[in-house]
């Protein structure tokens, strides 16, 4: 709840072509979170104990609340249309509309959804096969290993610039060399198989290119939602209520991060157990390939068709 509106505060206050720099901020922390958020925990844990690391939750959350009520919402309504009248002045039969099924009828929504849960499987995996893995082959502590994430981690603080980017030539072509490239970096972790020090530093590598590719991207897919949104309410004002529908598109774009997360976890973590590493990167790397598809045909509005047309009409 508390990520869908925040995203939507920012896309209803952010202009629309700024849109992906400013969500790769809100990226940035996303994965920073994810990432390193068990790294200090279990640095913490060693070194202080559980209270200390309940104390750490603890002031995050202070620290969560304090910014939340400096906060200043923008007013509802106050942004321009394309010939210069306030929203708010045209009439609305609705104040609210629950649009979630309009908007999964988008082919453009369909795919910038798939893309997000794929993002959030392959990366998220490393937190269920990692640790595991450099124990068995490195000799690693689960503290030593916690530093790998780092490498995951670090290439999220290109995302406002990759978001930039995509804010001025598109997103398109940006997040499919990422699927695109990604399967490769995947596959090569099958050469990961000593214990020397060139191993060591090949992962580290692999991992901070994974970051780069996928990591980056996900700003891409964020400001896609609230894009697809826009264009909806262009196409036919009024049909998302007076309040829009930007909350309930980040919710969307959420709930399927997180399903990716949490299938991403369980599915490495069997297949790891049963098949093998190898096979586990195998895996992913398949699953990174396949989406380039989606991706191309759907990112920033269909190659072919109209993006918000459906049978019924009901997004002409």
């Amino acid at each position: 709840m508390v990520w869908s509106t925040t995203l939507a505060l920012i896309v209803d206050a952010v202009p629309e072509g700024q849109l992906g720099k400013f969500l790769g901020f809100t990226s940035l922390s996303l994965t920073l979170g994810v990432f390193l958020g068990p790294v200090l925990g279990g640095a913490i844990y060693e070194h202080a104990g559980n209270y200390a690391v309940w104390g750490m939750v603890y002031g995050v959350f202070v620290v969560d609340l304090i910014l939340r009520i400096l906060l200043v919402e923008p007013e509802s309504g106050q942004k321009e249309n394309s010939d210069g009248l306030e929203e708010q002045s045209r009439p609305r039969t609705k104040r609210t509309r629950f649009v979630a099924p309009l908007l999964l009828k988008s082919a453009r929504m369909l795919s910038a959804l798939w893309a997000a849960f794929v993002q959030a499987a392959v990366l998220g995996s490393f937190d269920a096969t990692l640790t595991i893995r450099v124990k068995e082959l490195f000799g690693w502590t689960s503290q030593t290993a916690g530093l790998l994430y780092i490498a995951l981690a670090l290439p999220s603080f290109a995302s406002p610039l990759v978001g930039a980017w995509a804010d001025r030539v598109g997103g398109r072509w940006i997040a499919a060399a990422g699927f695109l490239l990604s399967p490769t970096v995947l596959v090569c972790l099958r050469f990961v198989d000593q214990n020397s020090v060139a191993d060591k530093v090949l992962l580290a590598a692999l991992l901070l290119l994974l970051g780069c590719l996928l990591g980056t991207t996900i700003p891409i897919f964020c400001a896609e939602t609230g894009h697809i949104v826009m264009e909806l309410e262009r196409k036919k004002p009024g049909i998302c209520g007076s309040k829009g529908a930007f909350a309930q598109a980040q919710g969307l774009w959420w709930a399927t991060y997180t399903l990716g997360l949490t299938i991403g976890l369980v599915w490495a973590g069997f297949v790891q157990r049963a098949a093998g590493w190898t096979t586990m990167a195998w895996s992913l790397a398949i699953l990174s390939g396949l989406t380039t598809i989606p991706v191309v045909i759907c990112t920033g509005g269909n190659l072919k068709i109209d993006d918000t047309h459906s049978s019924s009409g009901d997004t002409d």
